[in-house]
């Protein structure tokens, strides 16, 4: 999506099977319309904030199947993006990136693209999550992560390095001082009857000085883990990259 490409496809998207739904329209779509929203943190006047980016409507059958394929004007960057689908012209919404914990190994978000901190994603005016940004700017080259239901994170991390930005001491940019670093993946989920934050945290993986890296761990999610978002850093509190481009 860091061409602002969208392509979802969409399947059994209907009323649950709950005790607050009439019971003759469970299992049922009665929406003749979906639309998605992709939810980003960008920059604008020098400040974080969240712009959302509205799909045309695409036809949506009773039993709730719907394919979207459309090219977005994204927000540069797009930081820790969400895709929700709504209902027409971007309403409410049915369904967001995220699932329910279970033991499968289905991916629930996979990436290819990530962004390293720089202004004004720095320090506390950066945090995300409850984590905050470095404080001074970082770039990545590359990167391909997967996270599946069971909690299992799969992330290939190429160049993460100080960025080549003049608030960087000369000698140390395009370089990684930091030999160990974890993965953040960050949800939203129910505590308590509430909409809350849970950030679960790998334990430490080796990095290169070069900026190179590799992680495979299972993590324990929140039940819930909605719109989830993953961290790269050198502790659960900081990050120097994060999903989104």
């Amino acid at each position: 999506m860091s061409d602002g490409r969208l392509l979802l496809g969409i399947q059994g998207l209907v009323f649950a099977d709950d005790p607050s739904v009439p019971e003759a329209i469970r299992g049922t779509n009665p929406v003749p319309m979906f639309a998605a929203v992709v939810s980003c943190l960008t920059s604008s006047g020098g400040a974080v904030t969240t712009v959302n980016v509205t799909a045309d409507n695409v036809p949506a059958s009773p039993t709730g199947d719907a394919f979207i394929s459309q090219t977005l004007t994204l927000p540069e960057p797009c930081v820790a993006p969400v895709v929700l689908i709504t209902s027409p012209n971007g309403g409410a919404y049915f369904a967001v990136t995220g699932g329910a914990a279970s033991g499968d190994e289905v991916s629930i978000l996979r990436f290819n693209r990530s962004f390293g901190n720089t202004s004004p994603f720095l320090g506390a005016a950066g945090a995300i999550g409850g984590v905050n940004a470095a404080g001074l700017p970082w770039a990545i080259s590359g990167i391909y992560g997967d996270l599946a239901a069971n909690g299992r994170l799969i992330l290939s991390i190429q160049g993460l390095v100080f960025a080549d930005d003049p608030s960087v001491p000369e000698a140390r940019r395009n370089t990684n001082p930091v030999a160990t670093m974890v993965a953040v993946v960050s949800c939203l989920t129910s505590s308590g009857g509430q909409i809350t934050t849970a950030n679960a945290v790998s334990s430490g993986f080796a990095m290169d000085q070069a900026g190179n890296g590799f992680l495979i761990q299972t993590l324990a999610l929140p039940q819930p883990c909605v719109a989830p978002v993953i961290f790269i850093g050198p502790s659960a509190t900081t990050y120097f990259a994060v999903t989104g481009a």
